[in-house]
């Protein structure tokens, strides 16, 4: 498909859809589905030992799909062990079905379905070249049945039995040696070994039973802490394992404002316990309103409790919801299996919501939706499709060239229809071909082709130039591609004209089979022109080249005889070697027998003295405990010491403490009463001096009520009544006049007040709110322009514009006064 010529935002039928989980079919349309399908398909990341693989497949339904399809991938024939690795990188092992399903529904849920896989082969047990002799078999599998014994006597020794260590590891080179040396004379040294295997086996098979009676006689301590300890160790591991589902099954249907409850059985299937403050952390797909995950317990290994979401209120929008959860430990490293709901939300009126058909890898030509949601129109035998709103704005003659495509079926009888046509039209091609071709003369040459390009046979015009044995023939575009001259020395020949390129050929062959055969010429010596001398000297020379000729082959012959007595005396040589070689083999294998029942003895010794060393190793550890014991009996003495202490310094800085705050209390107490008192006698003069003003007003002219606008527009930006007044009347009534006698008036300073009155202002007072700013704007515009001073002042006065304004102004007078 070419990629969409626009891009514009997608419907809300396509947004909805995109928010829950889709399946695909063959045909390309989406439907919705309770379970993965298997249709659906999923690319995986392979790899195996550095070799990584990527492949899109279509979703595994099983574990058999699953690894049918790495066999394919990287054509195994070994058996081998999947993993994937989960959203936290951990390699997670994949051997049943709903292991499948888990990895699946994981990658899905996920911004990328990419299914990440770990592929490790399994090593086969190394089977034995040898014959099936049973006798060599046993000697052979004599150091696995040595360490089969050792591990069933002693299954629970001490982690840290070095001695056991070391003994064993000297002793087992030398087994394997053994091993290596049966199984290369196996065939040879079968005989000798019956003579000693039932001896060997009967001596064999009371170890066991008599290391085990040993081992009973050791302390029951000792047998606790046995081999598994290191292995407990190594396994320690937080996990948790699923065990079933208790309530709300995967698939029930509910309606919209449900409130459900989701309860799961797990157990720890670790070897450590849960911690404290473990929480069931949700990990992706759908979150219900209101939610409440349970507390976790701190489960022991081996125990099951339940998990429970509650109070889960499902949507009003009707589909499908899953969610996923795992649990956390407190740092936030999730473990365990994976947890998860699977219902279906209806319509208010109980049916299911059906969805429209989403068309996956089709897009529209025209609005370039992808993927196509809705009805899909396909314009008939064109590779051209619409969605519905392309497909309305077309005429009724556009649209009886589509088909409409909704579901599975509509496309796959779409295809039939257009392979159909296809067909049709095909055989309608060839039918008229092959009409044509009976209409029209042929221009085909046959039997001849082109010497330039190898056109056969020969199509249209030919043109030819006849050879001393053949002809060279040339089609129409290789004779155009020559020259005048050489043009010139071709001719046209037509399809009539007999000439064909076998004749002249089978006639040359013909004459070459037929020319008779020259007899070769016969050297002849004459010598009747030669002397006497002459001829002797001839002779001479055919004497000594003969002679040489003759101890050249004498040589030749004796040097070869000579070879072959060498030969001789070196394979005599080999055959004494070889039989020396074989003797001195026999000798070591028999000494290897011997050596071998000596080395039992040693090992039977050497378990005797590893069981002396076990029991003087318990020994040292209990006397190691109860010293650790007395140990930890004095650190929480004197812990308890120290927190004695502690409490005793704690109680006397509390007594302090409150002394202190006592005293603090009282010193507030009378800074309070002097503030109040401060306060009482600012109120008593401030009433007296409002009292002396409403008596030199009645005794004063009154006020012109023109000027009375002055007065109020003076005692709005905080000057006091009755100084407005007196400025307005010594102005005149003139604003600016009284404004600037308002400013120069210096009051005279009023008394200091108390000590105990004054109270400073904390850092916190004078903190600036946001609700100021457009007291500074108004500030502004009364003339008072300093905005630093301006904003100090809003913030010593909380905000009170008047307040403010009164403090502005006697500091402007202060200030000209100086």
């Amino acid at each position: 498909r070419r990629p969409p010529r626009s891009t514009l935002s997608s419907s809300s039928a396509a947004s909805d859809v995109y928010k829950r989980q889709v399946s695909t079919q063959s045909t390309g349309i989406a439907t919705r589905s309770t379970r993965v399908s298997s249709a659906m398909s999923i690319t995986i990341k392979a790899n195996i030992e550095q070799d990584l693989r990527r492949r899109t497949i279509a979703t595994p339904g099983n574990i058999q799909d699953l690894k049918q399809a790495v066999v394919e991938l990287f054509q195994l024939d070994a058996p081998f062990t999947l993993l994937w690795r989960d959203e936290d990188g951990d390699l997670v092992t994949v051997d049943s079905d709903p292991d499948v399903e888990e990895a699946i529904s994981a990658v899905t849920s996920s911004a990328k379905s990419v299914l990440r896989l770990e592929i490790r082969l399994d090593q086969p047990e190394p089977q034995p070249e040898y014959g099936n002799t049973t006798a060599a078999s046993r000697l052979n599998d004599l150091p696995n049945q040595l360490r089969g014994a050792l591990a069933a006597a002693l299954p629970h020794l001490q982690n840290n039995m070095s001695m056991v260590a070391k003994e064993f590891e000297k002793h087992a080179p030398k087994l394997e040696e053994m091993a290596r040396h049966f199984e290369k004379h196996a065939e040879k040294i079968a005989k000798e070994a019956c003579k000693h295997q039932d001896k060997m086996a009967k001596e064999f098979g009371k170890m066991p039973d008599k290391m085990a009676k040993e081992f009973g006689k050791m302390p029951e301590e000792f047998r606790a802490f046995g081999l598994n300890k290191g292995k407990n160790k190594k396994n320690k591991k937080l996990h948790m394992k699923f065990v079933a589902d208790c309530n709300l099954a995967d698939g029930t249907e509910l309606m919209p404002g449900d409130v459900v409850s989701k309860t799961w059985q797990v157990v720890n299937s670790g070897q450590q316990q849960w911690p404290e403050n473990t929480r069931l952390q949700h990990v992706g797909s759908d979150l219900f309103e209101g939610t409440e995950p349970s507390d976790v317990p701190s489960l022991h290994p081996g125990e099951e409790a339940p998990l429970s979401l509650s109070n889960m209120t499902t949507p009003n929008e009707p589909g499908r919801y899953m969610s996923h959860w795992r649990l956390a430990t407190p740092e936030g490293k999730k473990f365990g299996d994976r947890l998860w709901f699977d219902v279906t939300v209806l319509n208010t009126d109980g049916s299911q919501q059906v969805l429209p058909a989403i068309h996956l890898g089709i897009v529209c030509d025209v609005t370039g939706m992808t993927p196509l949601v809705g009805v899909r129109y396909k314009k008939f035998m064109q590779d051209y499709d619409l969605c519905q709103e392309a497909f309305d704005a077309l005429s009724e003659e556009e649209q009886k060239h589509f088909r409409v495509i909704d579901t599975p079926e509509d496309a796959a009888q779409v295809a039939e229809e257009e392979a159909a046509a296809e067909e049709a039209a095909a055989r309608a091609e060839e039918e008229e071909a092959a009409a044509r071709a009976a209409d029209e003369p042929s221009d085909e040459h046959a039997g001849i082709w082109c010497d330039m390009c190898s056109m056969h046979p020969i199509q249209g015009a030919r043109y030819m130039k006849q050879l001393e044995k053949d002809t060279y023939d040339l089609c129409q575009g290789c004779y155009d591609s020559l020259n005048e001259e050489q043009q010139s020395e071709l001719s046209m020949v037509s399809v009539e004209q007999p000439a064909a390129k076998s004749e002249p050929a089978a006639k040359s062959e013909q004459a070459v089979v037929e020319a008779p055969e020259e007899p070769a010429a016969e050297i002849v010596f004459d010598s009747a022109d030669l002397s006497a001398s002459c001829m002797a000297d001839i002779e001479a020379s055919f004497q000594n080249e003969a002679a040489r000729l003759a101890e050249e082959e004498a040589a030749r012959l004796a040097e070869e005889e000579a070879a072959r007595e060498e030969e001789v005396a070196r394979l005599a040589a080999e055959e004494e070697a070889e039989a020396a070689i074989l003797a001195a083999r026999a000798a070591e294998e028999e000494a290897a027998i011997l050596a071998g029942q000596k080395e039992a003895a040693v090992l039977e010794a050497a378990l005797a003295a590893a069981e002396e060393e076990a029991a003087i190793l318990a020994a040292r550890e209990e006397a190691a405990r109860e010293e650790a014991v007395r140990e930890e009996a004095l650190r929480r003495e004197e812990a308890r010491r120290e927190e004695k202490l502690i409490r005793e310094a704690l109680r006397e800085e509390e007594a302090r403490l409150a002394d202190e705050a006592v005293a603090r209390a009282n010193e507030a107490a009378c800074l309070q009463q002097a503030a109040e008192a401060a306060a009482a006698a600012a109120a008593l003069k401030l009433a007296e001096e409002e009292q002396e003003a409403l008596a030199a007003r009645e005794t004063e002219t009154p006020l012109p009520l023109e000027w009375r606008g002055v007065v109020d527009a003076l005692v709005s930006m905080g000057f006091a009544n009755k100084m407005a007044e007196d400025v307005t009347k010594s102005a005149e009534g003139n604003f600016d006049a009284a404004l600037e006698a308002a400013l120069s008036y210096v009051p005279p300073p009023p008394p200091a007040p108390p000590a105990a009155a004054l109270v400073k202002t904390s850092p916190e007072n004078s903190a600036w709110e946001d609700d100021w700013d457009c007291l500074l704007e108004e500030l502004e515009e009364m003339g008072f322009e300093d905005t630093e001073t301006n904003k100090k002042a809003v913030a010593a006065h909380k905000g009170d514009l008047k307040s403010t304004v009164t403090a502005l102004v006697s500091e402007e007078r202060a200030r000209r006064s100086q």
